[in-house]
């Protein structure tokens, strides 16, 4: 006797007469991803950024990658003060004591001025090298880099990388971290 109807799909089915889905790695489907292809690891998280591909490919250093998260974090922290700072220091009541920063007597802690001061003092460190531009070319808005420019690029990293405690204690000169960047090229 036919049944009635559309046919029903070849495979195995569980016993409420569902079939049975076909279980795909996580790895399998970030193989198939067009920005991740070519990686030795498609399925790591760091595949998702242009800076997390070079640092997955060898191109930068594992803390001058770190460094370039570490900075991105601290422009979404400021990019929050900027728009809404209420939502930063609610106290009880409902009232935020950020609306009243600009006039206040700074006798507590305000958690947008230390996001702004951190920001300000990662900028300035870029600034002083020079490598600003092609950093936030980099880090903050996701676009490759010419090769011609990864020595600069790994220059205000490297400078990343020391301000925020990354690498050693020794300190070097300018000249010599420009140098050492060139000679990684």
């Amino acid at each position: 006797m036919r049944r009635r109807g559309r046919k029903r799909k070849a495979g195995q089915r569980q016993r409420d007469g569902r079939l049975v889905k076909a279980w795909v790695s996580v790895a399998q489907v970030a193989a198939t991803m067009p920005h991740r292809k070519g990686l030795a690891h498609p399925a790591d998280q760091r595949a998702e950024s242009e800076l997390g591909r070079m640092v997955l490919r060898g191109e930068l250093e594992e803390e001058e990658g770190l460094a370039g998260e570490q900075y991105r974090r601290e422009w979404r922290r400021y990019v929050v003060t900027l728009s809404a700072p209420r939502d930063l220091g609610k106290v009880a009541g409902g009232k935020s004591r950020c609306n009243e920063c600009a006039v206040a007597s700074r006798e507590f802690f305000c958690l947008c001025e230390a996001r702004k001061r951190a920001w300000d003092e990662a900028r300035e460190v870029l600034c002083d090298t020079g490598t600003t531009r092609v950093v936030d070319r980099l880090v903050l808005q996701d676009q490759n880099i010419e090769q011609a420019l990864h020595w600069i690029l790994k220059l205000g990293l490297s400078m990343l990388a020391r301000h925020y405690g990354l690498v050693g204690k020794k300190r070097m000169s300018h000249d010599e971290t420009v140098a050492r960047a060139r000679a990684r090229d």
